[in-house]
Protein backbone atom coordinates (compact mmCIF):
# COMPACT_ATOMS: atom_id res chain seq x y z
CA UNK A 1 0.00 0.00 0.00
CA UNK A 2 1.36 3.50 -0.78
CA UNK A 3 2.14 5.75 1.44
CA UNK A 4 -0.50 9.20 1.65
CA UNK A 5 3.33 11.17 0.92
CA UNK A 6 3.62 8.97 -2.29
CA UNK A 7 0.06 9.47 -4.05
CA UNK A 8 0.21 13.06 -3.18
CA UNK A 9 3.19 13.45 -4.39
CA UNK A 10 2.25 11.63 -7.87
CA UNK A 11 -0.82 13.13 -8.03
CA UNK A 12 1.33 16.61 -8.25
CA UNK A 13 3.96 15.08 -10.46
CA UNK A 14 1.16 14.17 -12.85
CA UNK A 15 -0.93 17.93 -12.71
CA UNK A 16 2.01 19.25 -13.88
CA UNK A 17 2.60 17.97 -16.90
CA UNK A 18 -0.66 19.99 -17.10
CA UNK A 19 0.54 23.15 -15.55
CA UNK A 20 -1.46 23.06 -12.71
CA UNK A 21 -1.43 21.64 -8.98
CA UNK A 22 -3.23 18.81 -7.33
CA UNK A 23 -6.49 19.43 -5.60
CA UNK A 24 -6.03 18.84 -1.92
CA UNK A 25 -9.53 16.61 -0.60
CA UNK A 26 -10.34 15.63 -4.51
CA UNK A 27 -12.52 13.05 -4.87
CA UNK A 28 -16.63 12.55 -5.13
CA UNK A 29 -17.35 14.08 -1.41
CA UNK A 30 -14.76 16.83 -2.25
CA UNK A 31 -15.52 20.42 -1.27
CA UNK A 32 -12.35 22.14 -2.55
CA UNK A 33 -14.26 22.39 -5.90
CA UNK A 34 -13.78 19.40 -8.15
CA UNK A 35 -13.70 16.02 -7.50
CA UNK A 36 -10.85 15.35 -9.79
CA UNK A 37 -7.27 15.53 -8.69
CA UNK A 38 -6.11 18.30 -10.57
CA UNK A 39 -7.07 22.01 -10.46
CA UNK A 40 -6.95 22.40 -14.19
CA UNK A 41 -9.46 24.68 -16.15
CA UNK A 42 -10.41 22.19 -19.00
CA UNK A 43 -8.95 19.30 -18.07
CA UNK A 44 -10.41 16.56 -15.51
CA UNK A 45 -7.13 14.97 -14.35
CA UNK A 46 -7.65 11.24 -12.69
CA UNK A 47 -4.40 10.07 -11.33
CA UNK A 48 -4.28 6.68 -10.13
CA UNK A 49 -0.84 5.28 -8.08
CA UNK A 50 -0.18 1.57 -7.71
CA UNK A 51 2.48 -0.85 -7.08
CA UNK A 52 1.04 -2.23 -10.51
CA UNK A 53 -0.85 -1.57 -13.38
CA UNK A 54 -1.29 -4.22 -15.78
CA UNK A 55 -1.14 -1.51 -18.90
CA UNK A 56 2.77 -1.04 -17.83
CA UNK A 57 3.92 -4.45 -18.35
CA UNK A 58 1.69 -4.45 -21.70
CA UNK A 59 4.20 -0.96 -22.19
CA UNK A 60 7.23 -2.17 -21.39
CA UNK A 61 6.79 -5.45 -23.68
CA UNK A 62 6.16 -3.44 -26.62
CA UNK A 63 9.02 -1.07 -25.80
CA UNK A 64 11.55 -3.46 -26.22
CA UNK A 65 9.93 -4.43 -29.72
CA UNK A 66 9.66 -0.57 -30.48
CA UNK A 67 13.10 -0.10 -29.66
CA UNK A 68 14.52 -2.59 -32.26
CA UNK A 69 12.33 -0.40 -35.10
CA UNK A 70 13.54 2.44 -37.30
CA UNK A 71 11.56 5.07 -37.84
CA UNK A 72 11.39 6.93 -41.45
CA UNK A 73 14.34 9.02 -41.19
CA UNK A 74 16.42 5.93 -39.91
CA UNK A 75 16.31 6.93 -35.97
CA UNK A 76 16.55 3.94 -33.98
CA UNK A 77 13.47 3.45 -31.69
CA UNK A 78 9.64 4.39 -31.84
CA UNK A 79 7.20 6.13 -29.59
CA UNK A 80 4.71 3.63 -28.06
CA UNK A 81 1.15 4.10 -28.76
CA UNK A 82 -1.03 1.47 -27.00
CA UNK A 83 -4.81 1.86 -27.90
CA UNK A 84 -6.68 0.10 -25.74
CA UNK A 85 -10.64 -0.88 -26.47
CA UNK A 86 -13.67 -2.34 -25.76
CA UNK A 87 -15.62 -5.22 -27.60
CA UNK A 88 -19.34 -3.50 -28.71
CA UNK A 89 -18.09 -0.31 -27.72
CA UNK A 90 -17.06 3.08 -28.95
CA UNK A 91 -13.74 5.27 -28.40
CA UNK A 92 -9.87 4.03 -28.22
CA UNK A 93 -8.52 4.93 -24.97
CA UNK A 94 -4.54 5.98 -25.52
CA UNK A 95 -2.31 5.28 -23.20
CA UNK A 96 1.36 6.96 -24.02
CA UNK A 97 4.20 7.96 -22.16
CA UNK A 98 4.86 11.76 -20.97
CA UNK A 99 8.41 11.53 -22.50
CA UNK A 100 6.27 10.36 -25.87
CA UNK A 101 3.71 12.99 -25.88
CA UNK A 102 5.36 15.49 -27.84
CA UNK A 103 6.40 13.19 -30.95
CA UNK A 104 2.85 11.92 -30.55
CA UNK A 105 0.95 15.21 -30.89
CA UNK A 106 3.14 15.89 -33.85
CA UNK A 107 1.97 12.79 -35.81
CA UNK A 108 -1.28 12.92 -34.42
CA UNK A 109 -1.74 16.73 -36.28
CA UNK A 110 0.23 15.26 -39.24
CA UNK A 111 -2.15 12.47 -39.80
CA UNK A 112 -5.08 14.78 -39.02
CA UNK A 113 -3.79 16.96 -42.02
CA UNK A 114 -2.85 19.93 -39.58
CA UNK A 115 0.06 21.80 -40.97
CA UNK A 116 2.62 22.55 -38.33
CA UNK A 117 5.27 25.14 -38.51
CA UNK A 118 8.70 24.76 -37.67
CA UNK A 119 8.11 27.19 -35.13
CA UNK A 120 5.22 25.06 -33.49
CA UNK A 121 7.05 21.98 -33.57
CA UNK A 122 10.20 23.68 -31.94
CA UNK A 123 7.65 24.99 -29.44
CA UNK A 124 6.20 21.51 -28.57
CA UNK A 125 10.12 20.04 -27.86
CA UNK A 126 10.74 23.12 -25.84
CA UNK A 127 7.82 22.33 -24.07
CA UNK A 128 8.80 18.88 -23.07
CA UNK A 129 12.51 20.16 -22.26
CA UNK A 130 11.04 22.03 -20.19
CA UNK A 131 9.27 19.52 -18.60
CA UNK A 132 12.00 17.19 -18.61
CA UNK A 133 14.31 19.41 -16.34
CA UNK A 134 11.43 20.40 -13.78
CA UNK A 135 11.18 16.69 -13.20
CA UNK A 136 14.66 16.15 -12.81
CA UNK A 137 14.92 19.33 -10.63
CA UNK A 138 11.91 17.90 -8.67
CA UNK A 139 13.62 14.31 -7.79
CA UNK A 140 16.93 16.14 -6.41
Amino acid sequence: MPTRQQWKFAEDRFASLFGTVRRPLSGSNSRSGGADDGQHDVLHLESKYSKSHAVFSLYRKTKEIADKEKQGDGTKGKPVVIGLQEKGKRGVMLCIHEKDFPAVIMEFLKANDVKVSQRAEDQIRSANKNHEDRRERDAK
